[in-house]
């Protein structure tokens, strides 16, 4: 009887483990929902054509965009995986024969004048040219985007209301994720 009522706990235990790794994690406006405004610090958007906000560059980019079919990226740092992302969404909105897709990347940070400069560095380092890097001052983002605390980084697709939506742990974004979001940025462009 002992022994059975170890397997049961021991078969309940990996079943509670399966379905943890089989839940996504829930960050950011989910799909189908309205996609409300916000302002970001605009770090390398220079060639923007409309004026920012205040002398420290704030803007919505949600709100200039909002013809368009757009991907916003929401991370918590600046490291290889979002330089890979980054550069992968750069490359797809350059070769975008509609000339429509847009994009930009929010880090959210509690030290915006390093995150500046550290977004300025990988813009100049990878050559980013067609995707604005911005940063929100502090970790929550803006309130009504609902950014997880667990989540490194979000990234939100929408034409009209959200379209896709996936969120990341630290450290969990691989090759595959970056080719889905990729291949998901280029159907907004045919819808």
């Amino acid at each position: 009887m002992k022994r059975l009522l170890k397997v049961c706990v021991g078969l309940a235990f990996v079943s509670a483990a399966a379905v943890a790794m089989a839940g996504d994690l829930k960050s950011g406006l989910q799909v189908g929902d309205g996609v409300p405004p916000f302002d970001v610090r605009n770090v390398t958007g220079s060639k923007c054509d409309e004026p920012a906000k205040d002398d420290r560059g704030s803007l919505c980019y949600r709100c200039k965009f909002s013809a368009n079919p757009t991907t916003a990226v929401f991370a918590r740092s600046v490291d290889a995986n979002l330089t890979t992302l980054v550069k992968q969404l750069d490359a797809t909105i350059a070769k975008d024969e509609t000339k429509k897709l847009r994009a930009f990347v929010v880090v959210l940070t509690e030290d915006a004048d390093k995150t500046a400069k550290d977004l300025e560095k990988l813009a100049a380092k990878e050559g980013i040219k067609n995707i604005p890097l911005t940063l929100v001052e502090g970790p929550a983002g803006p309130p009504e985007y609902k950014i997880a605390k667990e989540a490194e980084v979000t990234v939100l697709g929408w034409n009209g209301p959200v379209k896709f939506n996936h969120a990341f742990k630290k450290g969990e974004i691989a090759k595959k994720d970056v080719e889905t979001i990729v291949s998901d940025v280029q159907k907004l462009a045919a819808k």
